[in-house]
């Protein structure tokens, strides 16, 4: 497959390196880069020589999330409620993304995400899923869909960091550094922004000379430990209430985003929806 969102590569070491590739978009993920990344992995999960999947950003960062634009976002963004979807489509759309983080979560090889710059939504979901992240001191991570009157899709929060702190970070819409990131155990290991490349790629390195029966054995072991907390069922749960959430029509009086989005634009919609979190004095503290 020839990919145009992507870049797909494989060292003889046996790293493969998917790396989303529209830095002009800050790597937002539409149809299309869902496509190629879901087919890389699957090349990836193919090929023998391959050991370790790395993912990356091109540019300044690593991935916004889901391109807010509405153009060639059909399996990305859930069905427009104002258009009267069928159930069946929302329900459909949504069981498609939350099977895709299922999948990486449970990928039968160790996944990597590296991560700069900013880390939001889908692109915070990936590195989520994947088994180690390496991410940059100055980089921002989080989970925005709060501000648009959304739930999260991400049923690992409370078992990754813990009730208190998903409710703390989820409540409020709040942005990150990487360095409070490795702190609350949201990533693997914060590094500074010039050794990410180097940290990276030593790590892959390393899991490349480890026996993959034995790692595959023992993710299996730490999932099913997870499952028994709750993660199995989460993916279903987590998904039906982001669904729920993403059907209703918004109250008299709150932020419409789609309705400003349509009417006033993009750019306009996202600072409308940012403005009353940027207000918020806990939201302020770090930034």
């Amino acid at each position: 497959m020839a990919y145009l969102n992507i870049v797909y590569g494989k060292s003889a070491e046996g790293v493969a390196t998917i790396t989303l590739n529209r830095p002009r978009k800050l790597n937002a993920w539409n149809d299309a880069l869902v496509e190629e990344v879901d087919a890389a992995l699957r090349e990836s999960e193919g090929d023998k020589g391959v050991k370790v999947v790395v993912f990356k950003g091109a540019g300044r960062s690593f991935s916004v999330g889901r391109d807010l634009s509405g153009v060639g976002t059909d399996k990305t963004m859930p069905p427009d409620f104002r258009k009267r979807p069928y159930w069946t489509e929302f329900l459909a759309s949504e069981r498609a993304q939350q099977s895709r983080w299922q999948y990486i979560f449970d990928y039968p090889k160790p996944t990597i995400a590296q991560i700069q710059g900013y880390c939001l939504d889908y692109g915070l979901y990936l590195s989520m899923v994947c088994d180690f992240s390496i991410v940059a001191a100055d980089a921002k991570l989080g989970d925005p869909a709060v501000r648009i009157g959304h739930v999260t899709q991400m049923p690992l929060w409370t078992l990754i960091v813990g009730n208190k702190l998903a409710k703390l970070l989820l409540f409020t819409g709040k942005m990150i550094s990487g360095a409070e990131a490795e702190q609350i155990g949201l990533v693997s290991r914060v590094v500074a922004a010039s050794q990410l490349e180097a940290t990276t790629a030593r790590l892959a390195k390393d899991l490349c000379a480890m026996p993959h029966n034995a790692l595959a054995r023992l993710k299996e072991t730490i999932h099913s430990a997870m499952d028994a907390k709750g993660a199995a069922a989460g993916w279903r749960f987590f998904g039906e209430h982001h669904l729920f959430s993403a059907v209703q029509p918004v109250m008299p009086g709150e932020f419409a985003f789609l309705d400003v989005r349509d009417e006033r634009g993009l750019e306009e919609a996202i600072r409308e929806c940012n403005a009353p979190y940027d207000k918020l004095a806990y939201y302020r503290e770090g930034k």
